[in-house]
Order: structure tokens, then C-alpha cells, then sequence
């Protein structure tokens, strides 16, 4: 089975329609069967379609992981504030409001999330071109180059940040609503 490639001048739908069907039927009459015949747009949207899809899963697998890893902030801030009690009791018996304590917690779930970036670069960078490699070449017999998007990886980072803030809202609501008394009752 052999393919070939026809290129044409004309551009529209309606003329590289016809000029399929013309050569279908020279072909014909040739001898030679058709099995099918493809334009480069459908190609390209049949491709695009294939890629949109691998593009969901692995972004569906990246929010996966990411809500892992707020869950998992989330967690670990929770227990900060539970050791934490007395700390804070000490705060607020100094004259920290509720919301310095509120904003301290916040700070510190935030920080943990930027402490995570470099090491989120240092997987995903190789991981990503040896992806990327892997998947032109099974493809298209020539591996893909690795683009990094600024305005991707920014975007990454304020939903990364907004996560951590949003996972460490409730365990930083909870450190500003412990009464003094109770937090440094065990003094």
C-alpha cells in the first residue's frame, strides 16, 4: 500500500474538493483503487482532535495532583495549628490580633507552596521533554520540542498559590478563633 501527497495552488474547500474528486476518477480509470483520500484540514483537525484529548488527560492528571498536594497542605497545616495552640495563645496574650494570627498561618501555607516551585520545575521540565520526545517520535517520527509558556507557568503559580491560601484557610481560621485562656490552659 502506497500513499501519496497531491499539493495544490487553490485553497478553498470547494476547489481542493473537486480537484480530490478529479483525481480520484483519473486514478480510477488508471486501474489504480482509491482506498481513501484526506485534505490536509481534515488531517490537521482529526490530529488536533487526538492531541485535544491527551491535552485533557494530562491536564486532568496535573489538577489531580495538584488537589493531592493542597489536600496534603491543607492536612499539614491543620496539625501546624493543633502543636501550634500554645504559640498562638502566646500571640494573642502579647497583643496579636486574630487576624495577625490569620494572616501569619496564611503566610506560612503560602511560603510551603513556593518552597514546592523549584522542585516542581526540576520534575517537569525533563519529564515534559522526555514526554514530549517520546510522543513525536511514536507520532511522528520526530520528537517534539519543549516550549515553556511564561504565561502558562504564571498562570500555574497563581493557581498553585491560590490553592495553598485556600487550603490553609480553614486551619488559619481556626488559629485565630482560639481564646487565649483555652490555648495557654495547659501552661
Amino acid at each position: 500500500a502506497a500513499s501519496y501527497r497531491v499539493v495544490l495552488r487553490a485553497h478553498d474547500g470547494a476547489a481542493i474538493a473537486q480537484a480530490a474528486r478529479d483525481i480520484g476518477r483519473v486514478l480510477a480509470g488508471a486501474g489504480i483503487e482509491v482506498r481513501m483520500s484526506m485534505t490536509e484540514t481534515m488531517l490537521r483537525k482529526e490530529v488536533d482532535g487526538h492531541f485535544d484529548l491527551l491535552i485533557a488527560a494530562m491536564l486532568f492528571i496535573a489538577l489531580l495532583m495538584a488537589a493531592v498536594g493542597l489536600f496534603g497542605l491543607g492536612s499539614a497545616m491543620g496539625s501546624n495549628v493543633a502543636e501550634r495552640g500554645r504559640e498562638f495563645g502566646i500571640m494573642r496574650s502579647i497583643g496579636a490580633s486574630s487576624a495577625v494570627v490569620l494572616r501569619n498561618v496564611l503566610a506560612e501555607g503560602a511560603l510551603v507552596a513556593l518552597m514546592s516551585v523549584p522542585l516542581a520545575l526540576a520534575l517537569s521540565l525533563p519529564l515534559s521533554a522526555a514526554i514530549g520526545a517520546y510522543l513525536g517520535e511514536l507520532l511522528f517520527g520526530l520528537a517534539f520540542p519543549l516550549t515553556v509558556s511564561a504565561a502558562g507557568a504564571l498562570a500555574w503559580l497563581a493557581v498553585v498559590l491560590l490553592g495553598a491560601l485556600l487550603a490553609s484557610g480553614l486551619p488559619a481560621w481556626s488559629a485565630s478563633r482560639l481564646s487565649i485562656q483555652l490555648s495557654l490552659a495547659s501552661l
